[in-house]
């Protein structure tokens, strides 16, 4: 398995992690369990780091993400999504594909270089949720 999640009781912040050759499968599994995670804990903050990742998963592994499995599965509308890209530049530009089909289809979802402003972005906008902003 080349992800791991885990959820952040005080941050309320639900992180994947991906390393190594991650396929399409990896992702469809990380993203399936997140969902899962998301209603038991009630969170719509996720951190997303694939930094460490390498591998290439097809385009249409990838668009099935945000196009079929986000629906199937009734994920949250409200989800904010902090993805950290990649390094290796192949497996970036599939990240890269990843935020555009998400966004085209109205997911909330904000690509970063670095964890601490990914972190940011999501307690950011906790910040303007809780005070009514």
């Amino acid at each position: 398995m080349s992800w791991q999640i885990s959820y952040n009781e005080e941050s309320r912040i639900i992180e994947i992690t991906y390393s190594g050759d991650v396929t399409g499968q990896d992702i469809r599994e990380a993203t399936e369990k997140r969902i899962s995670m998301q209603r038991e804990t009630g969170t719509t903050s996720v951190l997303v780091d694939a930094s460490q990742s390498q591998g290439e998963p097809s385009l249409m592994e990838v668009y099935d993400i945000p196009d079929k499995i986000y629906p199937e599965h009734n994920a949250r509308r409200d989800t904010r999504i902090a993805f950290i890209l990649p390094t290796k530049s192949k497996t970036r530009e599939i990240a890269q594909f990843l935020h555009t089909a998400a966004k085209n289809r109205g997911w909330k979802i904000e690509l970063f270089e670095e964890r601490k402003n990914a972190i940011s972005w999501l307690r950011s906008e906790k910040d303007i949720e809780s005070h009514g902003g």
